[in-house]
């Protein structure tokens, strides 16, 4: 388990689990999320500091123990070691796109990842697994850099909610951000979600350049763009499954 600076470790007791409990400044409301890397995250906004989440543990107790009994068989995928992550496929949920991927044997030569035809093409040394598996995420980088902004433009263009910039990286925890300054950046890893998820998340980050945090207001502002927003946000939290062990950051 990661613990952020600041997080504190709740040992289980009683009939609730150990968690990691997050006092968040960003925060409106008290919200469970469980991610393969974390386990289980109460996140509480800093003027509930001192809340106790006892009583919404017990409420969402069957759902709790689904989450981390899926993220358990999950876990093991990121014990693998980077031989055994090498896919034989790859496909992006968000555009429809496949490919077969190919290793091709390529001594000496840095590693690295393009596509050819119907074909995603790996070379470098097969002893150097790792050097693939960064050559791949280098290929992932800059298919998501070709493919994410143009469809966070067209949302743009339709809401009125213009970012000043757009970038694109590999993160662990977010599906993107939006600074200050109004800067949007896109998690490379929405390209293995479904469309309506990938719409999802950057509506919500769009919403952020009107109001900054996740207050009431916030909510309200991303339900006149997104009007499921409440059950996405859900299912974009549950979503990580669907990222495959290779693309992980």
């Amino acid at each position: 388990m990661r613990l952020r600076p600041g997080d504190t470790l709740i040992p289980a007791h009683g009939e609730t689990p150990a968690y990691v409990l997050r006092i968040s400044p960003k925060a409106a409301s008290v919200r469970l999320v469980v991610t393969p890397r974390e386990g289980l995250v109460v996140i509480v906004p800093k003027a509930l500091a001192g809340f106790d989440p006892t009583p919404a543990l017990l409420a969402r107790r069957d759902w709790i123990e689904a989450s981390l009994a899926h993220f358990a068989e999950q876990g093991a995928r990121f014990a693998l070691s980077p031989a055994e992550r090498l896919p034989e496929h790859v496909a992006f949920s968000a555009t429809g796109e496949a490919w077969h991927v190919e290793y091709a044997l390529s001594p000496g030569r840095a590693a690295s990842a393009r596509v050819s035809r119907d074909a995603l093409q790996v070379r470098g040394d097969s002893r150097d697994p790792e050097s693939q598996v960064a050559a791949l995420h280098r290929w992932l980088q800059r298919a998501a850099a070709l493919r994410l902004p143009p469809l966070l433009a067209s949302h743009a263009e339709r809401t009125g909610l213009v970012p000043s910039a757009v970038g694109v990286r590999g993160q662990r925890l977010r599906w993107g951000g939006c600074s200050a300054q109004g800067t949007v950046t896109l998690n490379r890893l929405l390209l293995f979600l479904e469309p309506p998820l990938v719409n999802a998340a950057m509506l919500h980050e769009l919403a952020h350049l009107s109001v900054g945090d996740h207050s009431p207001r916030f909510w309200t502002e991303l339900e006149k763009i997104d009007p499921d927003c409440r059950a996405h946000h859900d299912a974009l939290a549950e979503a990580w499954r669907n990222v495959p062990a290779w693309a992980e950051p």
